[in-house]
C-alpha cells in the first residue's frame, strides 16, 4: 500500500537537498537543464532512459562547478 509513495519520496528528497546548492550557483543548474532539455527534444527516444542521462548531466554540472572553482581560486591568487 505504501510502496507507490516511496517511488516519489526519494526524488523529492534529492530535489530538496539539491535546491540549496543550485540556488547559490544558478549557472551550475541551468547549463545541464538546457543541454538535457535540448537533447531530449532532438532525440526523443532518450526519454525512456532518463535514469542513464543523469550521469552525463551530473558530469556536466561537476565540470562547470570545477571550472568556476578554478576561476575563483585563480582570481584569489592574483589578489
Amino acid at each position: 500500500m505504501l510502496q507507490p509513495a516511496f517511488a516519489n519520496v526519494v526524488p523529492a528528497l534529492f530535489g530538496a537537498m539539491a535546491y540549496q546548492y543550485f540556488r547559490k550557483n544558478v549557472q551550475v543548474a541551468v547549463a545541464p537543464l538546457v543541454v538535457m532539455s535540448l537533447l531530449f527534444m532532438l532525440v526523443p527516444s532518450l526519454t525512456s532512459s532518463t535514469s542513464f542521462m543523469i550521469i552525463p548531466s551530473g558530469a556536466l554540472a561537476i565540470g562547470i562547478a570545477y571550472s568556476m572553482y578554478r576561476k575563483q581560486k585563480k582570481e584569489a591568487d592574483v589578489k
